[in-house]
């Protein structure tokens, strides 16, 4: 009678298969059914009938019709039986495999669910169905998230179907899964299946730089993030690691160059901006440590991450030790974690501070801070009122004023104590206004710490607010050379910025000029402001000569030959301060005058660092590309092959400048020459860049231009 168990049938039916007549058990099946045309007792038995009667077709329709009106019901059980007679009837169909193992689903046996989804697949791929194969294998690895076959069987499944950035995630997918078990050598071999399937994915390499970072090889790590940022220059993350490995490898040089990369392609990438503020930090430089590191919790306040921001602090306070906004800021932090005994021991730290610098109101407010977290502070009560009771018998400035608005009230505080008050005298005239007394000050102020950046710069500052432009150039010069001479860039850049911004507002008296003068004029200005975009500064410049030759007093000529010649001077005294030998600073002033587009001075800078092997390869290419900026390709090549003739090098550590050298190739038209130089690279490291795509594209045009 059939495997399965059913209600009571009539008598009739039930006698008939008894005697086997399995025609008549039709023909009363299909009567019954006509009347009650969803009785699935009676649609099994008609498909046990067909059976017996070796009508297979007709035995699955009817077995297929029970099992879906047993799933319209909401049966599970009694389906998973119909299923399992079709599957025995029919092997090779998968939709069956696939239903069964949707009602062993509904019935919660995940287990057999995923086996059976598994088994599905199967069948659908021998079918050529691709898309149901790929259907049923994820609804397997839904139920079975970590089975690792399951993952390596869809990905070579994706793989089949040509979905190749499905493969590739899920090769990635599978190979973090081994390296989570520490099976680093199976994590690779997976990775490299990715690599044959599309080698010059980025995301491919990326992982691949983590395996290899696991293993502990940090070389071919390097490597291979070096590959990621080639095939996708936008890739912060790998910039970001790449930064770090150069960290641990203390060469703060490519780590500074790389998380500035990072700056650039997002100008508020947090963990660049905090791993420069490292780098500061590890060479002492103390105002460009601060500058970053408050940038960074700026960002991090932003986002309220309050662990970023404790770290911040602490990085802060290692170095300032005696930094009260960082301290005052940390215990803040502390009272948001509910840490209140260590938040009011930071706070005390801080009110004794404030006391200290003469910031008795700031005391003030943080005293009462503390008591409005422990009222029973009586000695924060105390305290509080000794200060209030002192402020009534003395002067006391605050250290702030509109005119010097943009000085840090820590910084301008000095150790000399006569020096200290004669800065609040400074600042009490600068808050009345009165900035003529204020300068009398402020030059008192220099004569007790003479060629003191800071007392310099304020200076400049008040000179500017009575627009005594010249006497501000001065101020700001002086200092930014004493800057300079300390090896504190930085703060010569950042001072000499206030020079110019001075030499913009500078006064000058128009004596008037003919009309085709003015047109002369209007066209050499032009002129010259091509070449100072293009970095030729010494072109500008005798322009800018040629124009105050006709016309003495024009104002914008002559503003820009004085910016022109302060810069020069600048250099000058920056070159002077610094060693020929200290390559490190002449490479980095370099990499700061290229970017600020003065090419002939960078690579005035680039050759001194020529004489070290260090810098040799990275200069020669510097060099090339400024001079390519400067559109003189001759130039460019010359130095591209003076890096690659240099027999102290191996090949590998040269293909920067033959990828150099085929670009400017490219650029000029010369395609033969460009592939020539691009194929040696290949040939040297075919994940180089997008070398690759490089060299098959310029082959594709060679052959069409022939």
């Amino acid at each position: 009678m059939g495997l399965f168990s059913r209600k009571p049938l009539t008598e009739k039916v039930y006698i008939e298969f008894q005697k086997k007549n399995y025609k008549t058990v039709i023909k009363y099946c299909e009567k019954i059914l006509k009347d009650n045309p969803k009785n699935v007792e009676y649609m099994k038995i008609m498909g046990d009938a067909y059976i017996k009667r070796e009508k297979l077709e007709e035995g699955i329709q009817a077995y297929e019709k029970a099992a879906g009106i047993s799933k319209e019901r909401n049966l599970p059980e009694k389906t998973i039986l119909i299923y399992k007679k079709l599957i025995e009837l029919k092997p090779g169909e998968g939709s069956y495999y696939f239903d069964l193992a949707q009602m062993y689903e509904l019935s919660g046996l995940n287990e057999e669910s995923s086996n059976y989804y598994e088994k599905a697949s199967d069948k659908f791929i021998e079918a050529n169905l691709g898309i149901q194969s790929l259907n049923a294998l994820q609804n397997s690895i839904r139920l079975k998230p970590g089975d690792i076959n399951l993952r390596l069987k869809l990905a070579n499944n994706y793989k089949i179907e040509n979905l190749i950035h499905n493969a590739l995630s899920e090769y990635i997918s599978v190979a973090q899964i081994y390296c989570d078990k520490g099976a680093y050598e199976t994590a690779l071999s997976i990775v490299k299946k990715a690599l044959e399937i599309e080698p010059n994915n980025p995301e491919v390499h990326y992982g691949m730089a983590f395996i290899f970072l696991y293993q502990k090889e940090p070389k071919k790590a390097m490597d291979e993030l070096k590959a990621t940022i080639a095939l996708n220059p936008s890739h912060v993350k790998a910039y970001l690691e790449l930064a770090r490995l150069y960290l641990l490898q203390k060469n703060y040089s490519n780590a500074d160059m790389v998380f500035r990369k990072c700056l650039k392609i997002n100008s508020e990438c947090i963990p660049a901006i905090e791993g420069i503020g490292d780098i500061f930090s590890i060479k002492k430089l103390m105002s460009d440590t601060l500058e970053y590191y408050s940038w960074a919790l700026r960002l991090y306040t932003q986002k309220d991450s309050i662990d970023d921001m404790e770290r911040i602090y602490r990085k802060i306070l290692n170095f300032f030790p005696d930094n009260a906004y960082a301290l005052e800021g940390w215990g803040d932090l502390s009272v948001r974690k509910g840490m209140l005994i260590e938040a009011i021991d930071k706070y005390k730290r801080v009110m004794d501070m404030y006391v200290k610098q003469n910031l008795q109101r700031n005391a003030i407010e943080l005293g009462k801070k503390i008591l409005q977290i422990n009222p029973a502070e009586k000695d924060i009560e105390q305290k509080i009122k000794d200060i209030e009771y002192s402020m009534k018998f003395s002067d006391n400035i605050q250290l702030t004023s509109d005119s010097v608005s943009d000085q840090e009230e820590n910084d301008i505080i000095f150790e000399n104590p006569e020096a200290n008050l004669v800065l609040e005298e400074v600042l009490k005239f600068s808050k009345e206004k009165d900035f003529n007394s204020a300068i009398n000050s402020a030059k008192l102020l220099l004569e007790k710490l003479p060629n003191d950046i800071k007392a310099l710069e304020l200076l400049g500052d008040l000179y500017c607010e009575i627009s005594n432009f010249r006497g501000a150039i001065f101020a700001f010069g002086t200092a930014a050379e004493i800057a300079g001479k300390k090896g504190d860039v930085s703060t010569a850049f950042k001072i000499f910025k206030k020079m110019t911004e001075s030499l913009e507002k500078v006064d000058m008296f128009d004596n008037g000029v003919g009309e085709k003068t003015e047109i002369l004029i209007n066209d050499y200005m032009k002129q010259a402001e091509k070449f100072v975009d293009n970095g030729k500064i010494a072109q500008a410049s005798e322009i800018y000569k040629k124009i105050l030759s006709i016309y003495p007093e024009h104002p914008g000529a002559k503003e820009k030959l004085t910016e022109i010649s302060l810069i020069d001077i600048f250099d000058e005294r920056l070159k002077s301060s610094v060693s020929n030998e200290d390559y490190y600073s002449h490479f980095n002033l370099g990499i700061a005058f290229r970017e600020m587009g003065m090419f002939e001075k960078a690579i005035n800078h680039f050759e001194t660092t020529i004489k070290s092997l260090k810098y040799y390869l990275q200069a020669c290419d510097m060099i090339a590309d400024c001079y390519v900026q400067l559109n003189n390709f001759d130039l460019a090549v010359l130095w591209c092959n003076k890096g690659i003739q240099n027999g102290n090098f191996k090949p590998e550590e040269k293909l920067e400048l033959k990828y150099r050298l085929g670009t400017i190739y490219e650029k000029q038209g010369n395609i033969g020459s460009a592939l020539k130089w691009f194929s040696d690279v290949f040939k040297e490291d075919y994940n180089f860049r997008n070398i690759g795509q490089k060299v098959a594209l310029l082959s594709q045009k060679l052959k069409e231009d022939q």
